[in-house]
């Protein structure tokens, strides 16, 4: 099998894009040849199978952005960071989208007799823009989606592809005979839990791009609880940086809420950390605490239980994979005593009971989402 792969970036060193670095280098294991389009590149070490063309967004850069992971989901002519878009574009920005269409359209025309199928990662106008050509060339085209939006671009992509992956039945809210559900795809080679040294104190981590929709409010004030209550040996790590003008006003607004509760000491905003250096926080953590309210599964969370670390979450999405455990390590979203107490009984938990927790958690990531098997799962159904 001969494969083309558009998605938005490849970079190993990106803070949320990173990992699709290792899904392209394991396609690569089950293809001929695999051609790569994105919207930009950066560092990457992949098989010699492998060709990473880019519509060029790197040099739009200036050396300040190069040097910052860029989390955002672009599309060549979308208006927004988001697979929906959104927002108003100024005449600069017009004409250099419409730079990257130009390029989008050379790049899949000259190396059409290098590709037999079409792969597409998350942005559905990806395929409704490459759609008249590649009909013309008769390829086939695949999608993998994982958001909660369903919007205009995501029902006509539903037309002209032959399927839809996604990870989870909530990670794809469109109803269609073409969805298939395969679970998420972890390297779980890569995320290898190790022995934490237990010192006393409960290290708390939440990982995430700064936005509204995470909802780091509910960490912020169950800390707040957890000293009125005269527990302080925790700390509170949020790993993430914001994207929108909107989130940067939400970042101000939760700084602003933990200097009012005097928890400067405690809760830190650690900013954006790499796909490669990120194993380390899972690393150092005893809790991860998942309080986004997507609505589909994040890979977060997955990426945390293959580290065998005890996760707590509100995201109704979670609820299937920590089924096992009943409520235990789920809460009602904005229910602040009910996220306290959960940490409280994590914090009292014996060091035993926290492995053998940990082990289950890594277990159903083996499990239902390993990248190997997920990655050949989809090349199976591609080849046919």
């Amino acid at each position: 099998m001969k494969l083309l792969i558009v998605t938005q970036k490849v970079d190993i060193d990106d803070d949320v894009l990173g990992f699709f670095h290792d899904w392209i280098a394991e396609f690569a294991k089950h293809c001929e040849k695999v051609t790569v389009i994105c919207l930009e590149k950066g560092n990457y070490d992949l098989p010699s199978n492998v060709v990473v063309k880019s519509l060029g967004k790197e040099s739009y850069k200036s050396p300040l952005e190069r040097s910052t992971p860029d989390s955002s989901y672009n599309s060549p002519l979308s208006k927004g960071s988001t697979p929906e878009g959104g927002g108003v574009q100024s005449p600069s920005k017009i004409i250099q989208r419409l730079k990257y269409l130009s390029r989008y359209y050379k790049l899949i025309w000259k190396y059409r007799k290098e590709y037999d199928q079409v792969f597409v990662h998350m942005v559905p106008m990806y395929v409704n823009i490459g759609w008249p050509v590649w009909r013309i060339l008769r390829k086939r085209i695949d999608l993998w989606y994982t958001h909660g939006s369903v919007d205009f671009n995501l029902r006509l992509a539903e037309k002209l592809v032959k399927n839809i992956f996604t990870a989870t039945k909530e990670s794809c809210r469109l109803v269609s005979k073409k969805i298939i559900v395969v679970g998420h795809g972890i390297d779980c080679l890569k995320f290898i839990p190790k022995e934490k040294p237990q010192n006393g104190i409960l290290n708390i981590i939440l990982i995430g791009r700064i936005s509204p929709v995470k909802k780091y409010e509910d960490i912020i004030l169950a800390a707040g609880l957890l000293r009125k209550k005269s527990i302080n040996n925790f700390q509170v790590s949020i790993i993430g940086k914001a994207i929108k003008e909107e989130d940067e006003r939400y970042l101000d607004s939760l700084k602003n809420k933990v200097a009012e509760l005097d928890l400067n000491e405690c809760v830190n905003f650690v900013g954006s950390v790499s796909f490669e250096e990120i194993q380390k926080y899972y690393q150092d953590c005893d809790l991860f605490v998942h309080t986004s309210q997507t609505g589909s599964l994040d890979k977060v969370l997955l990426e945390a239980m293959a580290m065998s670390r005890i996760t707590i979450s509100s995201n109704p999405a979670s609820k299937d994979i920590l089924s096992e455990f009943g409520q235990e390590y789920i809460y009602k979203s904005g229910d602040i005593n009910e996220l306290a107490e959960k940490i409280i009984a994590v914090l009292n938990m014996k060091t035993e009971k926290r492995n053998e927790v940990g082990s289950k958690l890594r277990e159903i990531i083996k499990r239902d989402h390993n990248m190997e098997g997920l990655l050949e799962k989809i090349s199976n159904i591609i080849k046919k």
